[in-house]
């Protein structure tokens, strides 16, 4: 569908976009020649030309968003009456979040409810936890049994190893209004066919200055450049990277281990989580990984998070592609991600059979 965002700056631009389907919405700065589009966003703009856009553009939806998050204006009586004159809709922005979901409504309404993620986050209960290499395999995976594109995002905010192609990039073109999910696709790195790869945050001294809203804008966006996007979420529990991404992506997984102190810590901050930003990770489904420098066990951490276990790996090995262990433990799981995001599966070869062995299956006429 063809949008355009009109405004005195470009700030709605990749809230649109990260609804499905607006991707290409444009933003203009006045009217200066006719364009095509079925839906118009006005960002807080003169009501001169809210009446020229209903004037000119009777068939498409337009939509007045009223921005508040700095104060209400002495206008906003007359820009909702003038809306309700010119039969357009008037949202009132205070959030990102907030602002996107009411122009979905709008735009979509049949599907709105129905919209799905296509994203999972592993979360590391604590550092070690093998959840990188878990994610890895989880995509290596992915990658022979469908023909689905998978994108893997780090999302460490200390990742100073890290190229500078990463979340900062994504975050520096979030912010000039110029981050769609063409250009996350462009800036991953192609790490094997059809695995992309985002690496975490290479500049320490940004790791605390991420804005919520904003981070929460580009996960959404990341979203939709993959078939199926898988976020390794790391234990920092009072940064951003962590902390949006336990709220704003719904399926997750916690990747526990058999070290019994390091668990423990990680329990310590569960009420800390829930009292201070709302996230309850108990019930959440959990990958155990038995690393055979522990005492933990999965119905010790089942007990603790009040969760059922999904997969179990015997151990990390170095080599995750050649680990038949990871294939084994990760195998029930992987099939529930095909089958749940109905991916293309890849129908398998069939085998190649000698003349000869023919004969002997009695299989020649």
């Amino acid at each position: 569908m063809k949008a355009i965002v009109v405004g005195n700056t470009s700030r709605l631009a990749p809230i649109v976009q990260n609804i499905k389907d607006l991707q290409a919405t444009k933003y203009v700065f006045e009217f200066t020649e006719r364009i095509e589009t079925e839906v118009i966003i006005l960002d807080h703009t003169s009501l001169q030309i809210l009446d020229y856009a209903a004037n000119e553009y009777p068939n498409a939806k337009i939509i007045y968003v009223y921005g508040v998050r700095r104060g209400l204006d002495g206008d906003y009586e007359q820009a909702k009456e003038t809306c309700d004159i010119k039969s357009a809709s008037f949202l009132v922005d205070r959030t990102d979040s907030q602002i996107q979901d009411e122009i979905a409504r709008i735009v979509f309404p049949e599907r709105f409810q129905s919209q799905r993620q296509n994203a999972i986050a592993f979360v590391s209960c604590h550092r070690k936890s093998g959840t990188s290499k878990i994610v890895d395999s989880i995509a290596q995976q992915l990658s022979e049994k469908t023909s689905a594109t998978i994108g893997i995002i780090r999302l460490d905010p200390y990742a100073f190893n890290s190229v500078p192609e990463g979340i900062f990039q994504l975050y520096r073109e979030y912010e000039s209004g110029g981050l769609t999910a063409e250009r996350v696709k462009e800036i991953a790195r192609e790490k094997e066919k059809r695995i992309f790869e985002i690496s975490g945050n290479p500049h320490l001294e940004y790791a605390r200055t991420f804005v919520p809203n904003r981070l929460e804008q580009i996960i959404g966006i990341v979203q939709h450049a993959f078939d199926v996007t898988l976020f390794d979420v790391s234990p920092y529990w009072d940064n951003s990277f962590t902390l949006v991404a336990l709220k704003a992506i719904q399926r997750k997984y916690m990747c526990a281990t058999s070290k019994a102190e390091e668990m423990q810590e990680f329990y310590g901050v569960m009420p800390d989580l829930k009292h201070q930003f709302e996230i309850d990770l108990r019930k959440t489904s959990f990958i155990f990984n038995f690393d055979g420098q522990g005492t933990g066990t999965k119905s010790n951490i089942s007990t603790y998070m009040d969760s059922p276990n999904i997969a179990t790996l015997p151990y990390v090995p170095t080599n995750v592609r050649n680990s038949k262990h990871f294939k084994n433990g990760l195998g029930k799981l992987i099939d529930l991600i095909i089958s749940d995001y109905e991916l293309p599966v890849v129908m398998a070869k069939n085998e190649k059979v000698s003349f000869f062995t023919q004969i002997f299956a009695g299989r020649t006429g």
